[in-house]
């Protein structure tokens, strides 16, 4: 099932959801976007997190191409994740993110790759001592695939050269890979994303399923949601004029699934205590479903799978096991469900085909 779909993601990137330009700041992909973050610490010292996104011939890092890396992500897990380079084909990508094999999807998803490899995404500490005075700043650059090659195939046709295949290979930036190695992600539900319309929708979506886990509401402002989007024209100085951009991306997300369990109950405006602005409130409420009934022979089991067993259910689905093995397997034994996924990464995949088949057995086996 769609639902099904789910991607890790790098928690690095996540954490920084303005790397991807929404429609309403294209015209700047030809000039560095800067970040930044400040933390006032209990001395009086300050941290200031800062991230500056380049650009490169192909512009600068799009919302068209979050969705294109959390493809990429999949493809990868399906390849068993590995440490090196990894194969891939653009029409097993356009199948994942549901495109249909044209010219023009096709062409989208290299362009987005290109930008994937050729943006630098720079990231810095800046650590302001207050007790000594002095200041410390790290700096790192990276390029989220730091390989790429890409190979097209054409073949001639009644006196024209018509494309026929596109493949190659691409590698994780080494900080990224080992984030993923050690499971430093957040999963994320694929399919949700790509059913959402506005690229507001989608960056606020990626942050509230990523925020909200473990608790029931999530709050922010609007400006403080902006900053964070990375849109800070001068229209959206105004609390009004960010209220009326955010009305229909909100409404879009009622009701959309989140990976941690549950659905957006609620997305609302509401003004903030002092007045001058606006405060979003995202509720999570549970998802009604119709349980079916058992056959006439069934026992009823005191050791069903429960509501709380959802962020499992979401591990155990991210690495392929499907119903109904993936309810039997909780029912029968969750803590080794726990023991063999917190084990599972650094596992040798190497020549395995069937990686979901690799966990059943070492749960199975315990």
């Amino acid at each position: 099932p769609e639902e099904d779909q789910i991607v890790k993601r790098e928690l690095n990137l996540e954490q920084w959801i303005g790397i991807y330009t929404p429609s309403q700041a294209r015209g700047r992909d030809k000039e560095p976007r800067t970040l930044t973050r400040e933390t006032r610490l209990q001395n009086g010292s300050i941290i200031t997190d800062t991230v500056i996104i380049g650009y490169c011939e192909h512009g600068t890092l799009t919302v068209s191409d979050q969705r294109v890396l959390y493809a990429v992500l999949r493809h990868w897990t399906e390849k068993g994740s590995p440490l090196t380079y990894c194969h891939f084909s653009v029409y097993r990508l356009l199948k994942i993110l549901h495109l249909k094999d044209t010219g023009s999807s096709s062409e989208s998803v290299i362009d987005s790759l290109r930008r994937l490899g050729g943006v630098a995404v720079t990231f810095k500490r800046c650590f302001n001592n207050a007790e000594t005075q002095e200041e410390y700043e790290d700096e790192e650059p990276i390029h989220i695939l730091s390989e790429l090659k890409i190979r097209r195939r054409r073949r001639l046709d009644d006196g024209r050269y018509k494309p026929t295949k596109a493949e190659g290979y691409f590698l994780f930036h080494s900080r990224i890979l080992k984030n993923l190695i050690r499971n430093y992600t957040r999963p994320v539900l694929l399919d949700v994303v790509l059913s959402l319309k506005s690229d507001t929708a989608q960056l606020i979506y990626t942050l509230v399923d990523r925020q909200i886990v473990g608790k029931q509401t999530y709050n922010i402002t609007t400006e403080h949601l902006f900053k964070e989007l990375g849109l800070d024209g001068e229209k959206y100085r105004y609390a009004s004029a960010r209220k009326q951009s955010l009305e229909k991306p909100l409404t879009e997300l009622i009701g959309k699934p989140l990976s941690s369990g549950g659905i957006i109950g609620r997305a609302e405006l509401e003004v903030t205590k002092s007045g001058k602005d606006y405060k979003i409130i995202f509720t999570r409420r549970a998802r009604l479903a119709i349980a079916p009934a058992p056959a006439p022979a069934e026992r009823p089991s005191s050791n069903q799978v429960k509501p709380e067993d959802e962020t499992l259910i979401t591990r155990l689905r991210a690495e392929g096991i499907r119903d109904p093995k993936l309810s039997e397997l909780i029912t029968v034994d969750r803590a080794e469900c726990e023991r063999q996924l917190a084990a599972f990464p650094f596992r040798d995949k190497t020549g395995v085909d069937n990686i979901p088949g690799l966990l059943i057995k070492s749960i199975e086996m315990k």
